[in-house]
Order: structure tokens, then sequence, then C-alpha cells
């Protein structure tokens, strides 16, 4: 298998389980998270990218996303309504990013 391909299941895999393990079960089933927050999405890794799928009842205005890891790297990305927000575990050359823990904060805007 290529080494990119295995960094980028890798990557995936270190996404899907923080987000897991820091929301808990109840996370998919769109209730409040442990720490008390309301879970906004659930997590599907793919090839290449992260999606996060909105589980809220109420109308969205729109989504902020960032993600950042321990070596500085930070990305931040602005969606709206109608868009699904997700985040590329590739860059433009097609290159995995590189190895190590990365942490995201999806915050939902209700339509007022």
């Amino acid at each position: 298998m290529k080494t990119w391909m295995i960094r980028l299941i890798a990557i995936g895999l270190i996404l899907v389980s923080g987000f897991l393990i820091f929301q808990g079960v109840r996370a998919l089933q769109g209730t409040d998270s442990p720490r008390g927050d309301t879970i906004v999405a659930t997590v599907e890794a793919s090839a290449g990218q992260i999606v996060f799928h909105p589980v809220v009842d109420y109308e969205i205005a729109g989504f902020t996303l960032v993600v950042v890891s321990q070596n500085g790297f930070r990305w931040e990305g602005e969606f709206g309504p109608d868009n699904i927000p997700a985040f590329k575990t590739v860059d433009a050359a097609g290159n995995s990013l590189p190895d190590g823990s990365y942490r995201y904060a999806l915050q939902a805007y209700p339509l007022v």
C-alpha cells in the first residue's frame, strides 16, 4: 500500500477516534455531549476528506470548522447553510497531511 494512503487512513482513524472518545456514543444520537456541548454533526471519514453531517434540529445560518495539530498546523473553513462542512486530508498536490494528532471544532450558527 502506498505511504500516502496509509497516512491518510491513519489521520482519518485518529480524527474519528477522537470524535468518539470526546463525544461518546450519545453523539451519534444527536444529543448533548458529556461536557454539556450540543452535538451539531456526526463524522464520516473517507478517502481524502473528513465530512461532518449536521444533526441539529434547528435552521442553520452557517458553520465554522477549525482543525489544528500539535505541530502548528491550522485550517479554518466557513460553510453556508446549504454546504456540508468537510476537511480535506490531502493538499492540492495530493500529498497527505503530516502524521500526528489533529483536533477539530465545529460550530453551528442558528438562523435568527
